[in-house]
Protein backbone atom coordinates (compact mmCIF):
# COMPACT_ATOMS: atom_id res chain seq x y z
CA UNK A 1 0.00 0.00 0.00
CA UNK A 2 1.47 3.39 -0.57
CA UNK A 3 1.81 5.93 1.27
CA UNK A 4 -1.82 7.67 2.40
CA UNK A 5 -2.41 11.46 1.76
CA UNK A 6 -5.39 12.93 3.19
CA UNK A 7 -5.30 15.15 0.27
CA UNK A 8 -5.90 12.72 -2.66
CA UNK A 9 -7.38 10.10 0.09
CA UNK A 10 -4.67 7.57 -1.15
CA UNK A 11 -6.00 3.81 -1.23
CA UNK A 12 -4.58 1.61 -3.61
CA UNK A 13 -1.14 2.02 -5.38
CA UNK A 14 -2.07 -0.21 -9.02
CA UNK A 15 -0.11 1.45 -12.37
CA UNK A 16 3.27 1.70 -11.37
CA UNK A 17 4.68 -0.50 -13.65
CA UNK A 18 5.69 1.76 -16.49
CA UNK A 19 9.08 2.54 -15.88
CA UNK A 20 10.20 -0.75 -15.34
CA UNK A 21 9.37 -1.34 -18.66
CA UNK A 22 11.81 1.62 -19.43
CA UNK A 23 9.11 4.05 -20.87
CA UNK A 24 10.34 7.89 -20.65
CA UNK A 25 8.39 9.97 -18.05
CA UNK A 26 6.41 13.35 -18.73
CA UNK A 27 8.48 16.30 -17.48
CA UNK A 28 5.46 17.50 -15.71
CA UNK A 29 3.11 15.82 -13.76
CA UNK A 30 -0.39 15.94 -15.84
CA UNK A 31 -3.96 15.51 -14.61
CA UNK A 32 -5.55 13.02 -16.25
CA UNK A 33 -9.10 13.65 -13.72
CA UNK A 34 -11.23 10.77 -13.78
CA UNK A 35 -11.00 7.03 -15.28
CA UNK A 36 -13.19 4.34 -14.43
CA UNK A 37 -11.58 0.86 -14.57
CA UNK A 38 -14.40 -1.87 -15.73
CA UNK A 39 -12.59 -5.66 -14.91
CA UNK A 40 -13.37 -9.09 -15.04
CA UNK A 41 -15.14 -10.40 -11.91
CA UNK A 42 -12.28 -13.05 -11.14
CA UNK A 43 -10.13 -10.46 -9.76
CA UNK A 44 -12.57 -10.34 -7.02
CA UNK A 45 -9.68 -10.38 -4.57
CA UNK A 46 -8.67 -7.05 -5.05
CA UNK A 47 -11.01 -4.83 -3.25
CA UNK A 48 -13.47 -6.40 -1.21
CA UNK A 49 -12.70 -5.05 1.71
CA UNK A 50 -14.03 -1.58 -0.32
CA UNK A 51 -17.39 -3.03 -1.42
CA UNK A 52 -19.42 -2.10 1.39
CA UNK A 53 -18.49 1.64 1.98
CA UNK A 54 -18.53 2.97 -1.32
CA UNK A 55 -21.42 0.67 -2.87
CA UNK A 56 -23.62 3.77 -3.29
CA UNK A 57 -21.47 5.58 -4.71
CA UNK A 58 -21.95 8.08 -7.83
CA UNK A 59 -19.10 9.39 -9.79
CA UNK A 60 -18.87 10.87 -13.35
CA UNK A 61 -16.14 11.02 -15.32
CA UNK A 62 -14.40 9.34 -18.22
CA UNK A 63 -15.57 5.58 -18.87
CA UNK A 64 -13.00 3.11 -19.69
CA UNK A 65 -13.67 -0.37 -20.79
CA UNK A 66 -11.21 -3.07 -20.29
CA UNK A 67 -12.02 -6.62 -22.00
CA UNK A 68 -8.89 -8.58 -21.29
CA UNK A 69 -8.61 -10.70 -19.00
CA UNK A 70 -6.01 -8.25 -16.60
CA UNK A 71 -5.84 -4.98 -15.70
CA UNK A 72 -4.70 -3.92 -19.06
CA UNK A 73 -5.10 -4.55 -22.70
CA UNK A 74 -1.32 -4.22 -23.04
CA UNK A 75 -0.15 -4.75 -19.51
CA UNK A 76 3.81 -3.50 -20.70
CA UNK A 77 2.17 -0.02 -21.54
CA UNK A 78 1.40 1.59 -17.85
CA UNK A 79 1.04 4.61 -17.09
CA UNK A 80 5.23 5.71 -16.00
CA UNK A 81 5.01 6.81 -12.38
CA UNK A 82 1.78 7.17 -10.52
CA UNK A 83 1.76 10.21 -8.14
CA UNK A 84 -1.60 10.64 -6.47
CA UNK A 85 -4.31 7.97 -6.68
CA UNK A 86 -8.04 7.79 -5.74
CA UNK A 87 -9.61 4.79 -5.80
CA UNK A 88 -13.10 2.98 -5.19
CA UNK A 89 -13.51 -0.59 -6.23
CA UNK A 90 -17.21 -1.38 -6.42
CA UNK A 91 -17.93 -5.74 -6.50
CA UNK A 92 -20.86 -6.28 -8.72
CA UNK A 93 -22.27 -10.26 -10.50
CA UNK A 94 -19.61 -9.97 -13.68
CA UNK A 95 -17.29 -7.14 -13.47
CA UNK A 96 -15.69 -4.73 -10.95
CA UNK A 97 -15.80 -0.61 -11.39
CA UNK A 98 -12.52 1.22 -10.24
CA UNK A 99 -12.87 5.27 -10.09
CA UNK A 100 -9.47 6.46 -10.00
CA UNK A 101 -9.22 10.09 -9.49
CA UNK A 102 -4.81 11.01 -10.44
CA UNK A 103 -1.91 12.94 -11.44
CA UNK A 104 0.68 11.37 -12.93
CA UNK A 105 3.65 11.57 -15.43
CA UNK A 106 3.85 9.51 -18.31
CA UNK A 107 5.48 9.46 -21.25
CA UNK A 108 3.27 6.78 -23.32
CA UNK A 109 -0.67 7.03 -23.88
CA UNK A 110 -2.69 4.73 -21.56
CA UNK A 111 -3.10 1.77 -22.98
CA UNK A 112 -6.97 1.84 -22.25
CA UNK A 113 -10.29 1.97 -24.52
CA UNK A 114 -12.27 5.26 -23.74
CA UNK A 115 -16.28 4.96 -24.01
CA UNK A 116 -16.02 9.25 -22.92
CA UNK A 117 -18.93 9.33 -20.60
CA UNK A 118 -20.52 10.26 -17.73
CA UNK A 119 -21.77 7.27 -15.67
CA UNK A 120 -23.77 6.97 -12.47
CA UNK A 121 -22.18 3.69 -10.75
CA UNK A 122 -25.24 2.37 -8.98
CA UNK A 123 -27.45 1.61 -11.75
CA UNK A 124 -25.41 0.99 -14.38
CA UNK A 125 -25.51 -2.13 -16.43
CA UNK A 126 -22.55 -1.33 -18.99
CA UNK A 127 -23.62 -3.82 -21.39
CA UNK A 128 -26.21 -2.06 -22.20
CA UNK A 129 -25.25 1.32 -21.98
CA UNK A 130 -25.06 3.35 -25.37
CA UNK A 131 -23.14 6.72 -25.80
CA UNK A 132 -24.35 9.13 -27.20
CA UNK A 133 -22.07 12.03 -28.40
CA UNK A 134 -22.42 15.21 -31.03
CA UNK A 135 -21.21 14.27 -34.40
CA UNK A 136 -19.01 17.22 -35.20
CA UNK A 137 -19.82 19.47 -38.02
CA UNK A 138 -18.15 22.61 -39.16
CA UNK A 139 -19.57 25.81 -38.34
CA UNK A 140 -22.30 24.20 -36.23
CA UNK A 141 -20.99 22.28 -33.66
CA UNK A 142 -19.46 25.30 -32.40
CA UNK A 143 -19.06 25.85 -28.03
CA UNK A 144 -22.37 27.50 -28.41
CA UNK A 145 -24.19 25.07 -29.98
CA UNK A 146 -22.23 22.10 -27.73
CA UNK A 147 -22.95 23.36 -24.76
CA UNK A 148 -26.94 23.05 -25.61
CA UNK A 149 -26.33 19.41 -26.49
CA UNK A 150 -24.31 18.67 -23.38
CA UNK A 151 -27.29 20.21 -21.25
CA UNK A 152 -29.71 18.30 -23.24
CA UNK A 153 -27.47 14.78 -22.32
CA UNK A 154 -24.95 14.56 -24.47
CA UNK A 155 -22.57 12.40 -23.23
CA UNK A 156 -19.67 12.85 -25.28
CA UNK A 157 -18.74 16.03 -27.57
CA UNK A 158 -16.05 16.30 -30.50
CA UNK A 159 -15.09 19.94 -31.95
CA UNK A 160 -15.79 21.26 -35.51
CA UNK A 161 -12.79 19.68 -37.29
CA UNK A 162 -9.82 21.80 -37.57
CA UNK A 163 -7.20 22.15 -39.84
CA UNK A 164 -3.75 21.25 -38.60
CA UNK A 165 -2.03 23.85 -41.18
CA UNK A 166 -4.34 26.62 -40.13
CA UNK A 167 -3.86 25.75 -36.66
CA UNK A 168 -0.14 25.71 -37.21
CA UNK A 169 -0.10 29.25 -38.74
CA UNK A 170 -2.37 30.62 -35.11
CA UNK A 171 -5.12 30.88 -37.68
CA UNK A 172 -7.39 32.86 -35.22
CA UNK A 173 -10.29 31.10 -36.24
CA UNK A 174 -9.46 27.83 -35.61
CA UNK A 175 -7.77 28.71 -32.37
CA UNK A 176 -11.50 29.54 -31.82
CA UNK A 177 -12.66 26.55 -32.75
CA UNK A 178 -11.00 24.38 -30.78
CA UNK A 179 -12.29 26.65 -27.00
CA UNK A 180 -14.70 24.50 -24.45
CA UNK A 181 -15.96 25.02 -21.03
CA UNK A 182 -14.88 23.02 -18.43
CA UNK A 183 -18.64 21.45 -17.79
CA UNK A 184 -18.02 19.91 -21.91
CA UNK A 185 -16.16 17.19 -20.73
CA UNK A 186 -15.25 14.75 -22.10
CA UNK A 187 -14.64 16.44 -25.44
CA UNK A 188 -12.22 15.40 -27.84
CA UNK A 189 -10.88 17.91 -30.40
CA UNK A 190 -11.28 17.09 -33.91
CA UNK A 191 -7.97 17.79 -36.88
CA UNK A 192 -7.77 17.07 -40.25
CA UNK A 193 -4.72 17.37 -43.03
CA UNK A 194 -2.82 15.16 -45.73
CA UNK A 195 0.40 16.12 -44.41
CA UNK A 196 2.30 13.95 -41.92
CA UNK A 197 4.72 16.55 -40.64
CA UNK A 198 1.76 19.41 -40.39
CA UNK A 199 -0.50 17.01 -38.21
CA UNK A 200 2.75 16.23 -35.59
CA UNK A 201 3.21 19.89 -35.19
CA UNK A 202 -0.18 20.67 -34.39
CA UNK A 203 -0.33 18.08 -31.46
CA UNK A 204 1.17 20.52 -29.13
CA UNK A 205 -1.35 23.29 -29.74
CA UNK A 206 -4.24 20.56 -29.56
CA UNK A 207 -2.94 19.03 -26.24
CA UNK A 208 -2.54 22.19 -24.89
CA UNK A 209 -6.08 22.67 -24.82
CA UNK A 210 -6.06 20.09 -22.26
CA UNK A 211 -8.99 18.12 -24.35
CA UNK A 212 -9.98 14.57 -23.54
CA UNK A 213 -8.43 12.98 -26.60
CA UNK A 214 -7.79 13.71 -30.12
CA UNK A 215 -9.74 12.73 -33.00
CA UNK A 216 -8.71 12.51 -36.23
CA UNK A 217 -10.70 13.21 -39.59
CA UNK A 218 -10.64 10.82 -42.07
CA UNK A 219 -14.11 11.03 -43.33
CA UNK A 220 -15.05 14.17 -44.22
CA UNK A 221 -15.88 13.89 -47.90
CA UNK A 222 -16.25 17.63 -49.39
CA UNK A 223 -14.20 18.28 -52.25
CA UNK A 224 -12.15 21.15 -50.90
CA UNK A 225 -10.54 18.57 -48.07
CA UNK A 226 -11.00 15.34 -49.94
CA UNK A 227 -9.60 16.45 -53.04
CA UNK A 228 -6.23 17.53 -50.88
CA UNK A 229 -6.12 13.49 -49.69
CA UNK A 230 -7.33 14.52 -46.42
CA UNK A 231 -10.82 13.22 -44.80
CA UNK A 232 -12.47 10.82 -46.54
CA UNK A 233 -10.09 11.36 -49.54
CA UNK A 234 -7.18 9.24 -47.76
CA UNK A 235 -9.48 6.34 -48.36
CA UNK A 236 -7.79 5.67 -51.70
CA UNK A 237 -4.34 5.44 -50.06
CA UNK A 238 -5.20 3.44 -46.59
CA UNK A 239 -1.06 2.78 -46.46
CA UNK A 240 -0.53 6.54 -45.85
CA UNK A 241 -3.60 7.05 -43.86
CA UNK A 242 -2.37 4.20 -41.30
CA UNK A 243 1.01 5.52 -41.05
CA UNK A 244 0.10 8.63 -40.23
CA UNK A 245 -2.30 7.35 -37.69
CA UNK A 246 0.22 5.35 -36.12
CA UNK A 247 2.33 8.19 -35.90
CA UNK A 248 0.16 10.09 -34.30
CA UNK A 249 -0.29 7.58 -31.91
CA UNK A 250 3.12 7.48 -30.86
CA UNK A 251 3.47 10.77 -30.51
CA UNK A 252 -0.14 12.02 -28.98
CA UNK A 253 0.10 12.60 -25.06
CA UNK A 254 -3.47 11.92 -25.44
CA UNK A 255 -5.93 9.10 -26.46
CA UNK A 256 -6.17 8.86 -30.54
CA UNK A 257 -9.43 8.15 -31.89
CA UNK A 258 -10.82 8.34 -35.82
CA UNK A 259 -13.68 9.17 -37.32
CA UNK A 260 -14.15 7.52 -40.92
CA UNK A 261 -16.35 5.85 -43.55
CA UNK A 262 -16.90 2.25 -45.18
CA UNK A 263 -14.49 3.26 -48.13
CA UNK A 264 -14.17 5.24 -51.02
CA UNK A 265 -16.67 4.36 -53.21
CA UNK A 266 -19.72 1.24 -53.74
CA UNK A 267 -16.78 -1.09 -55.26
CA UNK A 268 -14.02 0.21 -52.33
CA UNK A 269 -15.44 -0.98 -49.23
CA UNK A 270 -12.67 -2.06 -46.83
CA UNK A 271 -13.78 -0.76 -43.44
CA UNK A 272 -14.00 -4.06 -41.81
CA UNK A 273 -10.20 -5.16 -42.25
CA UNK A 274 -9.44 -1.00 -42.10
CA UNK A 275 -10.97 -1.55 -38.50
CA UNK A 276 -9.05 -3.95 -37.29
CA UNK A 277 -5.74 -2.36 -39.03
CA UNK A 278 -6.65 1.08 -37.58
CA UNK A 279 -6.88 -1.24 -33.97
CA UNK A 280 -3.45 -2.55 -34.10
CA UNK A 281 -1.69 0.92 -35.02
CA UNK A 282 -3.50 1.55 -31.40
CA UNK A 283 -6.65 3.99 -31.68
CA UNK A 284 -8.86 4.13 -28.75
CA UNK A 285 -12.13 4.36 -30.49
CA UNK A 286 -13.38 4.38 -34.06
CA UNK A 287 -16.56 6.29 -35.51
CA UNK A 288 -17.85 5.14 -38.43
CA UNK A 289 -19.95 7.03 -40.81
CA UNK A 290 -22.08 4.91 -42.96
CA UNK A 291 -21.16 6.14 -46.52
CA UNK A 292 -18.81 5.64 -49.05
CA UNK A 293 -16.84 9.25 -50.11
CA UNK A 294 -18.60 9.61 -53.25
CA UNK A 295 -21.72 9.32 -51.58
CA UNK A 296 -21.28 12.42 -50.19
CA UNK A 297 -24.51 12.68 -48.05
CA UNK A 298 -26.66 11.05 -50.52
CA UNK A 299 -28.56 7.56 -50.36
CA UNK A 300 -29.06 5.93 -46.89
CA UNK A 301 -26.18 4.70 -44.30
CA UNK A 302 -25.28 1.59 -45.00
CA UNK A 303 -25.05 0.31 -41.07
CA UNK A 304 -24.60 -3.21 -41.94
CA UNK A 305 -20.96 -2.96 -42.25
CA UNK A 306 -20.58 -1.09 -38.88
CA UNK A 307 -22.30 -4.08 -37.11
CA UNK A 308 -19.74 -6.48 -38.81
CA UNK A 309 -16.92 -4.10 -37.41
CA UNK A 310 -18.65 -4.01 -33.96
CA UNK A 311 -18.85 -8.11 -34.62
CA UNK A 312 -16.06 -9.04 -35.11
CA UNK A 313 -14.01 -10.83 -32.47
CA UNK A 314 -11.03 -9.30 -33.18
CA UNK A 315 -12.49 -6.09 -32.28
CA UNK A 316 -12.06 -4.64 -28.67
CA UNK A 317 -12.34 -0.93 -29.31
CA UNK A 318 -15.24 0.80 -28.65
CA UNK A 319 -17.49 1.26 -32.27
CA UNK A 320 -19.49 4.28 -32.87
CA UNK A 321 -21.93 4.39 -35.57
CA UNK A 322 -22.84 7.63 -37.06
CA UNK A 323 -25.40 8.46 -40.48
CA UNK A 324 -29.11 9.28 -40.82
CA UNK A 325 -30.20 9.36 -36.83
CA UNK A 326 -32.34 11.98 -36.82
CA UNK A 327 -35.22 10.63 -34.06
CA UNK A 328 -34.33 8.56 -30.80
CA UNK A 329 -36.32 5.44 -32.17
CA UNK A 330 -33.61 5.34 -34.78
CA UNK A 331 -30.53 5.38 -32.59
CA UNK A 332 -32.66 3.05 -30.48
CA UNK A 333 -33.03 0.58 -33.27
CA UNK A 334 -29.56 1.06 -34.16
CA UNK A 335 -28.50 0.44 -30.73
CA UNK A 336 -30.35 -2.58 -30.87
CA UNK A 337 -30.03 -4.31 -34.07
CA UNK A 338 -26.12 -3.24 -34.52
CA UNK A 339 -24.72 -3.56 -31.06
CA UNK A 340 -22.55 -0.16 -31.34
CA UNK A 341 -20.94 1.21 -28.31
CA UNK A 342 -21.97 5.05 -28.95
CA UNK A 343 -24.08 5.99 -31.68
CA UNK A 344 -22.71 10.06 -32.74
CA UNK A 345 -25.57 12.04 -33.82
CA UNK A 346 -24.83 14.88 -36.86
CA UNK A 347 -27.72 16.47 -38.85
CA UNK A 348 -30.46 14.76 -36.68
CA UNK A 349 -29.10 17.57 -33.83
CA UNK A 350 -29.10 20.70 -36.11
CA UNK A 351 -31.63 22.70 -34.11
CA UNK A 352 -32.52 19.95 -31.92
CA UNK A 353 -30.68 19.13 -29.00
CA UNK A 354 -33.71 17.56 -27.41
CA UNK A 355 -32.63 14.55 -29.50
CA UNK A 356 -30.05 13.60 -26.96
CA UNK A 357 -32.39 13.64 -24.27
CA UNK A 358 -35.25 11.90 -25.45
CA UNK A 359 -33.16 9.22 -26.81
CA UNK A 360 -31.39 9.02 -23.21
CA UNK A 361 -35.31 8.62 -21.88
CA UNK A 362 -36.25 5.68 -24.54
CA UNK A 363 -32.66 3.88 -23.32
CA UNK A 364 -34.25 4.22 -19.68
CA UNK A 365 -37.23 3.07 -20.82
CA UNK A 366 -39.04 6.19 -20.74
CA UNK A 367 -40.68 7.85 -22.82
CA UNK A 368 -40.16 10.96 -24.48
CA UNK A 369 -40.81 14.26 -23.07
CA UNK A 370 -43.05 16.68 -25.19
CA UNK A 371 -41.23 20.29 -25.81
CA UNK A 372 -43.43 23.12 -25.91
CA UNK A 373 -43.29 26.46 -28.04
CA UNK A 374 -42.19 28.58 -25.51
CA UNK A 375 -39.16 25.94 -24.93
CA UNK A 376 -37.97 25.79 -28.71
CA UNK A 377 -38.20 29.36 -28.81
CA UNK A 378 -36.41 30.00 -25.62
CA UNK A 379 -33.47 27.73 -26.14
CA UNK A 380 -33.12 29.15 -29.62
CA UNK A 381 -33.05 32.92 -28.24
CA UNK A 382 -29.98 31.42 -25.80
CA UNK A 383 -28.17 29.84 -28.57
CA UNK A 384 -28.84 32.91 -30.93
CA UNK A 385 -27.16 35.22 -28.18
CA UNK A 386 -24.43 32.57 -27.11
CA UNK A 387 -23.54 32.57 -30.67
CA UNK A 388 -23.59 36.60 -30.93
CA UNK A 389 -21.38 36.43 -27.61
CA UNK A 390 -19.20 33.89 -29.02
CA UNK A 391 -18.46 34.22 -33.09
CA UNK A 392 -19.67 38.34 -33.16
CA UNK A 393 -23.38 38.93 -34.50
CA UNK A 394 -22.77 39.17 -38.46
CA UNK A 395 -20.80 35.17 -38.61
CA UNK A 396 -23.61 34.19 -35.95
CA UNK A 397 -26.43 35.92 -37.11
CA UNK A 398 -25.35 34.01 -40.96
CA UNK A 399 -24.86 30.37 -39.20
CA UNK A 400 -27.80 30.44 -36.88
CA UNK A 401 -30.13 29.66 -40.43
CA UNK A 402 -28.66 26.16 -40.50
CA UNK A 403 -30.79 25.87 -37.28
CA UNK A 404 -33.62 27.73 -37.36
CA UNK A 405 -35.55 24.59 -39.78
CA UNK A 406 -34.76 22.10 -36.65
CA UNK A 407 -35.90 24.69 -33.90
CA UNK A 408 -39.48 24.96 -35.54
CA UNK A 409 -39.89 21.52 -37.51
CA UNK A 410 -43.68 20.33 -37.56
CA UNK A 411 -44.72 24.14 -37.47
CA UNK A 412 -47.68 24.70 -39.39
CA UNK A 413 -47.21 27.44 -42.08
CA UNK A 414 -43.81 28.28 -40.57
CA UNK A 415 -42.86 30.14 -43.71
CA UNK A 416 -44.31 33.03 -42.70
CA UNK A 417 -41.91 33.25 -39.99
CA UNK A 418 -38.86 31.50 -41.70
CA UNK A 419 -38.10 33.61 -44.61
CA UNK A 420 -37.55 36.82 -42.41
CA UNK A 421 -35.51 34.99 -39.74
CA UNK A 422 -33.04 34.03 -42.48
CA UNK A 423 -33.29 37.10 -43.96
CA UNK A 424 -32.53 38.96 -41.14
CA UNK A 425 -28.63 40.91 -40.50
CA UNK A 426 -29.30 41.82 -36.98
CA UNK A 427 -29.91 40.44 -33.14
CA UNK A 428 -32.34 43.67 -33.06
CA UNK A 429 -34.21 42.38 -36.22
CA UNK A 430 -34.69 38.78 -35.42
CA UNK A 431 -35.41 38.95 -31.74
CA UNK A 432 -38.87 40.33 -32.35
CA UNK A 433 -39.56 37.32 -34.78
CA UNK A 434 -38.71 35.14 -32.21
CA UNK A 435 -41.40 36.58 -29.63
CA UNK A 436 -43.83 36.26 -32.78
CA UNK A 437 -43.57 33.36 -32.97
CA UNK A 438 -44.04 32.12 -29.78
CA UNK A 439 -47.14 34.57 -29.41
CA UNK A 440 -48.35 32.88 -32.85
CA UNK A 441 -47.98 29.07 -31.78
CA UNK A 442 -48.74 29.46 -28.22
CA UNK A 443 -52.08 30.55 -29.08
CA UNK A 444 -53.18 28.42 -31.35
Amino acid sequence: MPHYRQRYNVLVGVLSRGAEQGHPLGTQPRRVGHIFLIVPRHHGAVGQQYRRAHMESRIGGIGVVCRSHGLFHQPTLVVGQLVHVFIFIILYDTCFFLHISFYCCFGTRLPLFLYLCNLKMETLDFGKYCVLGLSPMDDITDLPFRQLCKEFGADLLITEFIASEALNREAEKSYRKMRFTPDQHPIGIQIFGADEDELLRCLDIVEAQEPDFVDINWGCPVRKVAGKGAGSGILKDITKMLRITEALVKRSRLPVTVKTRLGYDDGDKPIVELAERLQDVGIAALSIHGRTKTQMYQGSADWTLIGEVKNNPRMHIPIFGNGDITTPAQAIEARHRYGVDGILIGRGAIGNPWIFEQTQRLLRGEEERPVTVAERVEVCRRHLLAAVEFKGEHTAMFEMRKHYGGYFKGFRDFKQFRIPMVNTTTLDQILPILDRVAEHYTNE
